[in-house]
């Protein structure tokens, strides 16, 4: 996953978040290291010398991701945090922060299926799914098992990049589900997502702590069949 982190980074030109779960970093246990002869890494696109000098952040027609000299080849860029034009300089016209804020989420959504990532669990026959990330996973993991011995059909859909959400994937999830459960360790911040996209396809139920303790399987499976 952080390859593929810092890969989505290059592609795009754009910060990739990886988001640690406490849980998860509290664990010892082996892990396999793949070959890496098969890890595929992405480089950022590059260019020695821009089409347009005097427009380094000049933008073909169609193209999201801007091609840069890479650093120590000799170029001038003039970077900035503020909305900017071609130059690389401010700007306070609303037609160039509009265009610039276009392309910007334009390199997110309209590369959402090469982005987005989702992990589905026993999902083609489930009436109650278990949405959940990060280190609650191994809960709601054992969860879903434990129902499935007792006939309910259970089935874990977790999202691996919550930005762009999964909504085409979930929404098709959902037409099939009786109850989704919302499993996570805050306030509930991940379930008004989910009620955003789910809507009023099926039931929504949720299970939260944030007193330092874990979810438990018997906390998740008690929503399940209440």
């Amino acid at each position: 996953m952080t390859i593929r982190a810092f890969n989505l980074s290059e592609r795009y030109r754009v910060p990739v978040i990886f988001l640690m779960d406490e849980i998860v970093g509290h664990l010892r246990e082996g892990m396999e290291l793949p070959d890496p002869e098969d890890i595929e890494i992405k480089n950022r696109p590059s260019v020695e010398y821009p089409d347009h000098k005097r427009l380094p952040y000049h933008m073909k027609k169609g193209q999201l991701v801007a091609k840069m000299a890479p650093v120590g080849k000799g170029q001038r860029y003039n970077i900035t945090g503020l909305t900017h034009d071609e130059s690389g300089f401010p700007t306070n016209s609303n037609a160039e922060a509009k265009k610039l804020m276009d392309r910007l989420m334009g390199k997110i959504t309209q590369n959402y299926d090469k982005i987005v990532e989702v992990d589905q669990i026993n999902m083609e026959d489930a009436e109650v799914a278990i949405f959940c990330y990060g280190g609650t996973y191994r809960a709601a993991l054992t969860a879903m098992e434990e129902l499935r011995k007792k006939g309910v059909k259970c089935g874990i859909f977790r999202p691996i990049t919550i930005w762009p959400f999964p909504e085409r994937e979930l929404v098709k999830a959902a037409s099939g589900l009786k109850r989704i459960i919302v499993a996570e360790h805050n306030y509930g911040q991940m379930v008004l997502e989910v009620e955003r996209v789910v809507k009023n396809a099926c039931e929504i139920k949720f299970v939260g702590k944030y007193d330092g303790t874990v979810i438990t399987p018997e906390e998740i499976m008690e929503k399940a069949v209440d």
